[in-house]
């Protein structure tokens, strides 16, 4: 899995990839004359942007096309969520994602008119910088370098007592039925950064009973009937997210832990590939996959929503900079055509994609289990229509957040945010604070990533270091519209007067167990109820983090107070592979939530956004 803030275990650094900036970054270095292929003589650099679920098979296959002569470009791979990449390609770029790419391969087409109507409705990200790029729209099919149909996932004992897998129909009616009826949770990406989010949110506008043509006439979405079937999916959803890794790690875990994928999810909408990869037993789709893996006990089955799917098209386009020059575009034509190339189809093929044309080897479908019969394939709705569902999501239909944000104030949150400390044995030495400190630093970005709360949200806002008890917590507050005094970034400027001063050492599993029971004590199961961690250092405290662990899958089992702890890993004081860090993931892990690396110091912006997106 790329694109992603990689969560620790396992996590194999070779020499041939590096994660920078929460995303992976892979460079075909070497250049110079060639004698074959397209017959360069040169290698022009190329940086491309790919969808996270298919990052890294495309880095992969991109060291294979370097390896061949006469190929005209130097290519580097970056993995970012295709909704991410509309957001700062819309404006230009943030060089905390990575290079500033040259090509961009999102999941769908449909975001590259988003991207383009984004740019005169929504302000610039933080930490994004112009000119932006000419992103073109009217897109030939040839220039897809794979497809992926978007699915419902059920794990096969829910399939067949619920549903009547093989043979039955799903569609999201059915869905939204099983959620009312009780106890059967969905997981969704987030339709305003995931594709498989936002066809979700697209397809269950398409199948609203008596409301035919939402999809082409905007204004038909505000349909109370519309609107009704959209807030039971939603108050089904256990938390969003911004790539279908996460839920199918937690469900490969649940499955282990809890005996069933079902003990997470009951259902998700994910791309084909994501089926292919879980059932496999690769649930985060590394490349190559994990040495050992085995096809888990359970498998997960998919249904072709019965009103109708879309096929994410994986197009190709070359960004226009202005100094986009003709090698540049030249390098950039010579990728795309190897990558539709008779082998490079075959590859993608072999790896759970279909073919730029539609086409499946035979093992997708013994893989994926798709029930007998399923719907047709839609169209790809305008940019007027992805953008008035996705502000009617984010305004009116998105499942509300109750969340915590738990922040490390021991004394190394004074040292400079940029510091790197020294390895052994020079371990010892003082850490600067003239520049800005870690605790400034995570100020600044968790104000940015939580404007994405809306008003009617609670956020509170803990500090921990080490005492009796080590943390000073603090009520949940309304959020409140801008000028109200409590929008997000109010709230969290209250926790931290002028005059604090980060000190003492660093309890962090008492904090993370104490926080979760008080939030699980007054959980409403009409919200998503989660624990944001954060620290920049190792467990000082005595508790153990496998009675904490304990704590936390007590907590994920009861299906009444759902509560989730999202824990970040800061700085390179946060721990190692198998130390802290390891011991942070395994308790996010048992509670159902996820463990995020920011321990490159420069990956804090993306990395909070990450953590934001399931909410």
């Amino acid at each position: 899995m790329s694109g992603r803030v990689r969560r620790l275990a396992p996590l194999v650094l070779s020499v041939v990839f590096v994660l920078v900036a929460g995303v992976v970054v892979w460079n075909a270095s070497t250049t110079g004359p060639g004698g074959g292929g397209a017959a360069c003589t040169s290698r022009t650099p190329l940086v491309v942007a790919s969808s996270t679920e298919k990052s890294a098979l495309v880095e992969s296959m991109v060291a294979r096309y370097d390896r061949q002569p006469g190929r005209c470009a130097d290519a580097t791979v970056v993995g970012v969520p295709s909704g991410i990449a509309v957001d700062v390609l819309a404006h230009g770029w943030d060089d905390s994602l990575g290079p500033r790419p040259d090509v961009w391969t999102p999941s769908s087409s449909v975001w590259l008119g988003v991207a383009n109507r984004r740019r005169t409705t929504e302000p610039a990200p933080p930490g994004t910088t112009g000119p932006p790029p000419a992103i073109p729209t009217d897109v030939d099919p040839s220039r897809s370098i794979a497809q992926n149909r978007v699915v419902l996932a059920v794990p096969e004992s829910v399939a067949r007592a619920r549903f009547g897998w093989p043979r039955a129909t799903l569609g999201w009616p059915d869905l939204a039925g099983a959620v009312s009826s009780g106890s059967f949770t969905l997981g969704k990406t987030n339709p305003a950064l995931s594709t498989p989010g936002l066809f979700a949110l697209l397809g269950a506008f398409a199948s609203t009973p008596g409301v035919p043509g939402a999809l082409d006439r905007p204004e038909l979405m505000d349909d109370p009937r519309a609107l009704d079937l959209e807030q039971r999916i939603e108050s089904g959803v256990v938390h969003y997210g911004n790539t279908e890794q996460e839920f199918l790690r937690n469900m490969a875990d649940a499955a282990v832990k809890r005996g069933s994928p079902s003990a997470y999810v009951g259902a998700i909408a994910v791309q084909e590939k994501a089926v292919w990869d879980y059932n496999r037993g690769n649930p985060e789709a590394d490349v190559p996959a994990p040495v050992g893996a085995t096809a888990p006990a359970e498998q997960l089955v998919s249904f072709v929503p019965r009103d109708g799917t879309f096929v994410s098209d994986n197009p190709w386009v070359t960004l226009g900079w202005p100094e986009t020059s003709a090698e540049t575009r030249a390098a950039a034509d010579d990728l795309r055509s190897w990558f539709g190339e008779p082998a490079q189809q075959d590859e993608l093929r072999a790896n759970g994609f279909r073919g730029s044309d539609g086409s499946a080897d035979p093992a997708l479908e013994r893989t994926t289990h798709p029930a007998e019969e399923g719907g047709p394939t839609l169209p790809v709705p305008s940019a007027e229509v992805v953008t008035r569902a996705v502000d009617l999501w984010s305004t009116r239909l998105r499942k509300p957040a109750n969340l915590t944000l738990a922040v490390d104030t021991s004394g190394s949150m004074a040292c400079e945010a940029s510091w790197i400390p020294p390895v052994a044995p020079a371990r010892q030495e003082a850490c600067p604070k003239d520049g800005q400190s870690r605790l400034e630093a995570v100020q600044q970005q968790a104000a940015g990533a939580l404007a994405r709360l809306r008003p009617g949200d609670t956020l509170g806002v803990w500090t921990f270091s080490s005492g009796s008890p080590p943390y000073r917590p603090a009520p949940p507050t309304t959020v409140g519209p801008p000028g109200s005094g409590n929008t997000p970034a109010d709230i969290v400027a209250r926790a931290f007067p002028p005059d604090f001063v980060p000190t003492g050492n660093t309890a962090i599993y008492r904090t993370a167990r104490d926080a979760i029971t008080q939030i699980r004590s007054t959980a409403d199961p009409g919200r998503i109820n989660a624990l944001v961690l954060l620290t920049d250092g190792e467990e000082t405290d005595d508790t153990r983090p496998d009675a904490v662990a304990e704590t936390m899958r007590a907590v994920a089992s009861d299906p009444t107070r759902p509560t989730r702890l999202f824990a970040i890993a800061y700085s390179p004081d946060a721990g190692s592979e198998d130390g802290g860090y390891a011991k942070l993931d395994q308790i996010a892990l048992s509670s159902g939530g996820y463990a995020y690396d920011a321990r490159d110091p420069s990956t804090l912006r993306k990395v909070f956004n990450d953590v934001i997106s399931n909410f």
